[in-house]
């Protein structure tokens, strides 16, 4: 069993993905170190992603089985995945899950995306019970108020991918205060934050990071941004619209508190021209729906909309993926094809410490970050 602060070395792999791994990439030609861990129910609704995730657990359990080096490098020998693929309500499906004995819970819970009821508590419980860190992607706030797991993590399905990214590439490499993760408003009412507030930003288990999810409508918003301060929260995720980041902002400023932002939320020039003196004082970097990452001020924000296609990764993003870029490349590009994803890897070149896509003329500039060159070439002539 991995130790809690190493439990973020974990890889999540997406579904989407797993049957690229088995047809076109062999585990002896280098495939990229993404494993999908743990139980990994998916409820009806998300039925028609089941086949890949059959793959994916097949695929781990050899990697198992055969002692893969990198999986056995983040979790020992003996470590187990278990899925269940049967609908949310389904009695045997919560047979599945909670019969396991404790000593063969896994060391990592991914839950994707449920509204079971019969579900959420009673597996939280039971994660919490094991010491087992459990991850949940769910859409709605429903059954979220009484976790009792300090490593519970809440994210809206359509940003999950983008905030996974965040989770076990930038803030475990580059980051040791509390981070927080600011909402889209949701409709389950201001008990939803105070809960939360109370389960997960004061469990005096929490060591390393805060997990939050507190605004339901933009009255509470000031109240939140203290209890953050308080904290003394450097890092924050942001997932409000528009105007909300714009409210977040100008709140920020006004108690001179000024935290990293990481926004999932792309704030055009000419609705925040009114504050773009406080914008200027935050450093901000945006992550756009699409998955692609880039960080720059205010005055250059058209420029970068101006390029399209072209995508410019500066020296001091390129660091925070250090060894990861390949893993960006689904995201990036978004990828919706194995050809395409395939005719990518075909066009890479390297030339004077930058990394070239041919297609489409996208460019990673990664003048300086040498070893995420060295790692992207190795798998790739691998």
């Amino acid at each position: 069993m991995i130790s809690r602060r190493d439990f973020i070395k974990g890889i999540f792999l997406s579904p989407i993905f797993a049957d690229w791994f088995l047809k076109d990439i062999s585990i002896e030609k280098g495939a990229p170190p993404f494993y999908n861990v743990g139980i990994y129910p998916l409820s009806g609704k998300y039925s028609y992603i089941g086949r890949y995730t059959k793959i994916v657990i097949e695929f781990t359990n050899y990697l198992i089985e055969t002692g893969h080096p990198l999986l056995v490098e983040f979790f020992g020998k003996n470590f187990k995945v278990i899925a269940s693929f049967l609908d949310d309500k389904s009695q045997e499906f919560m047979d599945t899950i909670l019969g396991v004995k404790l000593k063969e819970y896994p060391d990592i819970l991914f839950v994707h995306g449920s509204y079971a009821s019969n579900l959420t508590e009673k597996l939280k419980f039971s994660c919490y019970i094991s010491k087992v860190p459990l991850v949940n992607f769910i859409s709605t706030a429903s059954n979220l108020t009484n976790t009792a797991n300090d490593y519970f993590v809440r994210t809206c399905a359509s940003n999950s991918k983008i905030i996974f990214k965040l989770l076990y590439d930038f803030i475990p490499k580059n980051f040791r205060g509390n981070f927080a993760l600011l909402h889209v408003p949701n409709t389950y009412g201001f008990d939803v934050f105070l809960n939360l507030k109370k389960k997960l930003l004061f469990n005096p288990l929490k060591k390393f990071f805060v997990f939050y999810q507190p605004i339901t409508n933009l009255t509470n918003l000031e109240a939140s941004v203290e209890i953050l301060k308080k904290k003394e929260v450097n890092l924050l995720i942001n997932a409000l619209y528009l105007q909300g980041f714009k409210k977040l902002l100008k709140y920020l400023h006004s108690i001179n508190y000024y935290p990293t932002i990481v926004s999932l939320t792309y704030a055009y020039k000419s609705f925040l021209e009114d504050i773009k003196d406080i914008f200027n004082k935050f450093e901000i970097y945006y992550v756009d729906h699409r998955g692609s990452y880039f960080k720059d001020n205010f005055l250059k924000i058209n420029e970068i909309f101006k390029l399209k296609t072209r995508l410019t990764l500066d020296t001091n993003l390129a660091r925070i993926f250090q060894g990861y870029l390949i893993a960006l490349y689904p995201l990036v590009f978004n990828v919706n094809s194995t050809d395409n994803y395939i005719k990518i890897l075909k066009n890479i070149r390297i030339a004077k410490n930058r990394l070239f896509l041919d297609w489409d003329d996208v460019i990673f500039e990664n003048s300086e970050n040498i070893g995420a060159k060295v790692e992207l070439k190795k798998w790739i002539l691998a």
